[in-house]
């Protein structure tokens, strides 16, 4: 019974050990490299590529409606007529016949010789499939952004949980000293108390960031379908710089974006359904043929060779109005869609103008940043001094901690905001991959 006990015990221990070795699994990333995976893992797209797929398969089932039809007949058949209104039986001619077999097996061919809808059909699928692709790449662009600015967001978070565990640090040390010199006698006990809540503020700053690491973590590994309980080593960013131009050439950024390219495409697919809408009046010509054996009973040697050629016009005359319905849809579509252009126009310009304004002051931001943390930290520096040699009582120190956290919280939320203004600005003007 024992032995079994320490079988069991070692089962469980190998089981938690490999469940350990699981979840410490380690993953080295890089934007870069994230960026290149993203469209093999992130499930968004993975989605989105199937919509892909299906138009590229819309244009081919367009096409079969250009080429001919080949169909195989085969079948055997027993029939027996009447004939009706011919006042056959006046002379003793029975109405119905003897019944009789009939087996027929061949091929039957249509080929559309002039079919303007099933151009236009063939014409539109290609546009849907040209619009389906840059909606794809304009969805592409976007989740490469989300990842990029998660990216650069985990960074960040890991970098004001330094801060918060050196700004700990720094309260811890002022409490040991301020309780150094309450033993001492050179201090009384508020400001021991005043230094331990500090301590304790500290602590809970660092919880919050933890929380705030663990979050931001968990959102790139969605991002990037990988295992939630994968360690990530990230590589600093390697910024390339992108600095907003004083002129922007707004037609060239235009030609850039799919989502606009995508909107300009769907134009060109709605003049075109308006034609169609006309073409519908216009006749349509066919050729067919059929070829083939007739015989009595199936393989009885007895077949006969059976076919027939032709050529069908067929002339739309009367349709209950339907084909000026039609028209004046794709007209009433082509003017939405002539809108939605303008309206993408306007917000790519937008987009264009805000991050490059946005940009500018990130940067402006980040200067005044060092600037503040520089001060900070002197004025902490000197306030210790003046603690540490007895003049005073530690609450000038307490500030100056506290401006110095702040101080450095600042510096990092500005350098998060510069670079989440170069990444966006690098997307709307559409150089997201070169300013990586």
């Amino acid at each position: 019974m024992k032995n079994l006990d320490l079988i069991g015990m070692l089962l469980l221990a190998t089981l938690v050990l490999s469940q350990a070795v699981v979840g410490s699994e380690k993953r080295v990333l890089s934007l870069e490299s994230a960026l290149m995976e993203v469209e093999n893992t992130n499930l968004s797209l993975l989605a989105a590529r199937e919509g892909l797929e299906q138009a590229v398969e819309g244009v081919r089932r367009a096409r079969a409606g250009l080429l001919p039809t080949v169909t195989a007949v085969a079948g055997q058949s027993r029939n027996q007529s009447v004939t009706v209104g011919l006042g056959l039986e006046q002379f003793g001619i029975s109405r119905q016949s003897d019944p009789f077999s009939r087996f027929n097996a061949g091929v039957t061919v249509d080929l559309p010789l002039v079919d303007l809808a099933s151009i236009a059909a063939y014409r539109e699928s290609r546009y849907v499939n040209e619009i389906s692709e840059y909606e794809y790449q304009a969805v592409l662009e976007d989740i490469k952004l989300a990842v990029a600015e998660t990216y650069v967001g985990v960074l960040r978070a890991r970098r004001a949980l330094e801060l918060g565990h050196e700004a700990l640090a720094r309260a811890e040390e002022l409490r040991d000293i301020t309780q150094n010199r309450v033993d001492a006698g050179a201090a009384n006990r508020i400001d021991l108390m005043r230094a331990k809540l500090e301590v304790s503020s500290a602590k809970q700053v660092v919880v919050s960031r933890e929380t705030t690491v663990f979050e931001s973590e968990h959102l790139l590994k969605l991002l990037l379908d990988m295992d939630l309980g994968t360690a990530l080593e990230l590589l600093p960013v390697k910024s390339a710089g992108l600095p907003p131009a004083t002129f922007q050439d707004y037609k060239a950024i235009l030609l850039k974006r799919e989502d606009y390219l995508a909107r300009l495409t769907e134009e060109d697919r709605a003049r075109l359904l308006v034609k169609a809408a006309g073409w519908q009046r216009l006749p349509s010509l066919n050729a067919y043929g059929d070829y083939g054996y007739v015989s009595e009973e199936a393989f009885d040697g007895e077949e006969e060779e059976d076919w027939a050629v032709g050529i069908a016009l067929s002339v739309p005359l009367f349709e209950g109005g339907k084909n000026k319905a039609d028209k004046a849809m794709a007209r009433s579509n082509l003017a939405a869609v002539e809108v939605r252009l303008r309206e993408v126009e306007q917000q790519v310009r937008n987009e264009v103008d805000v991050s490059s304004r946005r940009l500018q002051e990130a940067e402006s931001r980040l200067g005044l940043a060092e600037e503040t943390f520089a001060l900070a930290r002197a004025t902490f520096d000197y306030a210790l001094d003046r603690f540490q040699n007895g003049v005073g009582d530690n609450r000038e120190l307490i500030e100056a901690q506290l401006g110095l956290a702040s101080a450095e919280t600042n510096r990092t939320e500005a350098q998060l905001l510069l670079e989440l203004g170069r990444l966006r600005y690098a997307s709307a003007t559409g150089e997201l991959e070169i300013a990586l």
